[in-house]
């Protein structure tokens, strides 16, 4: 059989020794030449075969198999015991049948395909997210550049007049803090917020909230019943 790519070769159980690697379409491995081997091989667990090549490996032959192996460590009855508490299926076949080996019913099954395309409950979270992205950008750009000049600011309050000498205020809110002083108005601590900004706030927070629920706490789509039993799905 020709092999048009290189390929790997794996040896369960063994990290062999690599004597000689042919190189690409190399002819076979001649026995009787006997040719010179490294003193200090390469030792791999797999190696690379070029393609139409041949490989020449060396190994101990310690490894008598699984089976011999099973007798010498058998698996403990403790093992077993945790099996059966956790109702896991450890003889038998792939679905646990002891009596009928070509009976795969009770087999483990991978889950079902995902759905195709969009699905309703996906095209209600990208809209209203949509939604809520144009609502906060209408917050950012509405609230400051489409505004007149001398209202492009939040304004700060303080007790004290005198607190407001050391803040780095732009010239426009400046000129409206001296206004407001000669109003003799007297403002509290924080900063003041026009109506329109909390607005925008308030429609933002309910198409949140709106998504939220609709996404969270309705079934806009059934899922197949089969998806509950993928968790507990290993049995051995």
């Amino acid at each position: 059989m020709e092999q048009t790519s290189k390929h790997p070769f794996h040896l369960h159980g063994h990290n062999f020794q690599t004597i000689y690697r042919s190189p690409k379409d190399g002819r076979p491995f001649d026995t009787s030449i006997n040719p010179t081997f490294p003193k200090v091989p390469m030792r791999r667990d797999t190696i690379l075969v070029n393609a139409n090549g041949n490989a020449v490996l060396r190994f101990k032959a310690d490894n008598p198999g699984f089976r011999e192996s099973e007798k010498r460590h058998p698996i403990p009855e403790s093992h077993y015991a945790t099996c059966r508490a956790a109702r896991h299926l450890y003889e038998g076949n792939a679905g646990g049948n002891t009596e009928n080996f070509l009976d795969l019913s009770n087999q483990n099954v991978p889950p079902p395909p995902l759905a195709p395309g969009f699905q309703p409950r996906g095209i209600v979270a990208l809209v209203f997210s949509a939604i809520a992205a144009v609502i906060g950008l209408r917050l950012l750009y509405g609230t400051d550049w489409m505004r007149s000049r001398e209202d492009r600011y939040l304004l700060p309050q303080f007790d004290d007049w005198m607190e407001v000498n050391t803040l780095h205020l732009s010239p426009c809110a400046t000129e409206k803090l001296h206004q407001e002083r000669e109003k003799g108005g007297r403002l509290t601590p924080g900063w003041s917020r026009s109506s329109e900004i909390e607005g925008r706030i308030i429609e933002t927070h309910i198409i949140i909230f709106i998504a939220y629920y609709l996404v969270k706490h309705i079934k806009l789509i059934s899922f197949p019943g089969n998806l509950e039993v993928i968790a507990s799905a290993h049995r051995i």
